[in-house]
């Protein structure tokens, strides 16, 4: 947890469940995209 930021003080004051999702969040550019944001990217990358 140390290296998530969170120090062992303030460990038990934290939202468990909270921590266990932001544990198992994906990163930025695994995540999916709605589709007009994928459309935007799309149209930006190949010059629309």
């Amino acid at each position: 947890m140390l290296q998530s930021g969170i120090l062992p003080s303030e460990l038990d004051r934290e939202d468990y469940f909270e921590l266990l999702k932001i544990q198992s969040a994906k990163a930025r550019e695994d995540r999916p995209v709605n589709a007009a944001e994928g459309f935007k990217k799309m149209n930006r990358m190949f010059g629309g």
